[in-house]
């Protein structure tokens, strides 16, 4: 970014970063609570884990979309995209997984429990990327 007034200079840049970092959160979230759930090997807990990933894919893509208005407008921008992104990522996530354990009757302590760590790997990749975008 140019400066706090201009649009990113690599804003594309940026947004291909946001979208491989985001998908790799994501998939290495879900390799790592895979194989956690392996060892639990309990059926509550997996069907848990797809109900949290579920809720945590479609968080995910909508939490993306403030960030793509916000990178192409100024570091103000992002930085409110930023805060944006976080709060519809944790209430879609949160939602959706509450939305399964009332109506889909999914067990609530592993559904809910699980969609914290995609929260934290999503909110962490997010970070480290617009902190380098931004600092450039």
């Amino acid at each position: 970014m140019a400066t706090s007034g201009t649009p990113t200079t690599d804003a594309s840049l940026a947004w291909r970063q946001l979208l491989a970092g985001v998908a790799t959160a994501m998939i290495g979230t879900a390799a790592v609570l895979a194989a956690l759930m392996f060892f639990v090997a309990q059926d509550d807990w997996w069907r848990g884990y797809l109900a949290a990933t579920l809720a945590n894919v479609l968080a995910a893509g909508a939490s993306l979309v403030p960030l793509r208005i916000g990178l192409t407008k100024s570091h103000a921008a992002v930085m409110s995209a930023f805060m944006v992104s976080t709060g519809v990522r944790a209430v879609l996530a949160l939602g959706v997984a509450t939305f399964a354990v009332a109506v889909g009757k999914y067990p609530a302590l592993p559904t809910l429990l699980l969609v914290v760590p995609y929260y934290f790997a999503l909110l962490g990749v997010e970070t480290w990327i617009l902190v380098r975008t931004l600092r450039k």
